[in-house]
């Protein structure tokens, strides 16, 4: 998988957290706040790792 690929990926897994987050705050189910937030961090090490990736000499 390539760098930009990784990027693309963490930035949807991002957004994902981040509503799932919302709608377990909104209806008050801290299990599913907490997946969203999981799932927020993992986004955004899979962005760090694909632009690490991409700044890489081949």
């Amino acid at each position: 998988m390539s760098g930009t690929t990784k990027i693309v990926f963490g930035k949807v897994h991002q957004i994902k957290g981040i509503i799932k987050n919302a709608v377990g705050s909104l209806i008050r189910d801290k299990k599913m706040e907490l997946k969203g937030n999981d799932e927020t961090m993992y986004g955004k090490i899979q962005v760090k790792l694909g632009h690490i990736e991409n700044n890489l000499p081949e």
